[in-house]
């Protein structure tokens, strides 16, 4: 029988990215990952519904409960990922930093150019304001017009102790719609709702690029 590397999805919200990676492996089209459970950083999260609704076994460790003090949550997720023999983790959509440990291999997924548009704070929303924030900038600055092409980097990379800054896995290179920088640009619309077209707009490539990074990092490991 062909050896599957047992990975865990950690999760604080409604679980698309989750669902994604869930619903390729149900169809069989993950060869080398087993994906054995989810875990939310939420009570009642949306992700653990997705969980139950493709047979994944599904935790809820609420980094709330726990207040400022890191500790106890830190030694309960290791604890569960020793558990259940964790050998990789894809945080997808987790809004609280995850301890490394040095028996798993850990990734996450960020909206972004890690290295333009990544660090501490800086997840969902804020990543695509950033990025608009970039393109304004360049515009005002005579650097490009509204009708040059700008585009943003969602980024699969390796979690290590410093925020983003582990090494990318998979990237997809996406053109960011001419029409939310020119509404941006000319005053119609402000910049969270720019930015909530953009993350909309980015979503779906995530979908598509997360099943196939899982079934890569799996195989790097079964071919370490």
């Amino acid at each position: 029988m062909t050896t599957k590397v047992k990975t865990v999805l950690i999760a604080s919200g409604n679980g698309t990215d989750a669902e994604a990676i869930m619903k390729a492996y149900q169809k069989g089209t993950i060869a080398n990952a087993e994906i054995v459970a989810l875990i939310s950083t939420k009570e009642g999260a949306g992700c653990l519904d997705k969980a139950k609704k493709y047979d994944v076994p599904g935790h809820t460790i609420a980094r709330k409960q726990f207040k400022d003090s890191s500790l106890v949550f830190d030694m309960l997720i290791t604890e569960i990922l020793q558990e259940l023999e964790t050998k990789l983790v894809f945080l997808v959509g987790c809004i609280h930093r995850i301890p490394v440990s040095g028996s798993f291999v850990m990734y996450n997924i960020h909206p972004a150019d890690t290295g333009k548009h990544g660090g501490q704070g800086m997840y969902g929303i804020a990543v695509h304001k950033d990025v608009l924030l970039e393109a304004k900038s360049l515009i005002e600055r005579g650097k490009k017009s509204v009708k040059d092409k700008f585009f943003t980097t969602p980024t699969i990379h390796r979690v290590i102790e410093e925020y983003d800054k582990g090494e990318a896995l998979l990237t997809a290179n996406v053109r960011i719609p001419q029409e939310i920088i020119e509404r941006l640009i000319q005053g119609e619309i402000d910049l969270t709702t720019a930015a909530e077209l953009l993350q909309r707009h980015v979503l779906p490539y995530e979908w598509l690029i997360l099943p196939l990074a899982v079934d890569i990092a799996a195989l790097q490991i079964l071919s370490a």
